[in-house]
């Protein structure tokens, strides 16, 4: 069976040849659904600021991938997020997202069901 290899998208060298592996990090994020797509986009930017600050690679090299999951797909002591807000009064919309999420979710997250 033949190895695998991958190459460096900066450099294009094999990564086993790269003098620099560490100058692409990735960060992820995993958060409930509701944010607006400007605050994903305020984010990735000031985490991309601290990045390049902190570790000194180029902004260019920063990824970032943000996966929303469903209210309904994160549970907090067995209760989900979804039961949570409901059980609070929250209002939700048509896919059961919080209308106002900073209202809701935020206050709510430390509540018990």
């Amino acid at each position: 069976m033949r190895p695998l290899f991958f190459l460096c998208a900066l450099c294009v060298k094999s990564f086993r040849f790269c003098r620099r592996p560490a100058h692409m990090p990735i960060i992820q994020f995993n958060m409930l659904e509701g944010r607006t797509t400007e605050m994903k986009r305020e984010l990735a930017a000031k985490v991309t600021d601290t990045v390049v600050a902190v570790l000194g690679v180029k902004r260019e090299t920063v990824r970032i991938l943000i996966h929303e999951m469903g209210l309904q797909d994160f549970s907090v002591g067995g209760v989900t997020a979804q039961d949570r807000l409901a059980a609070n009064g929250a209002a939700v919309n048509a896919a059961g997202a919080p209308t106002d999420y900073n209202a809701t979710v935020l206050e709510t997250a430390g509540a018990k069901a």
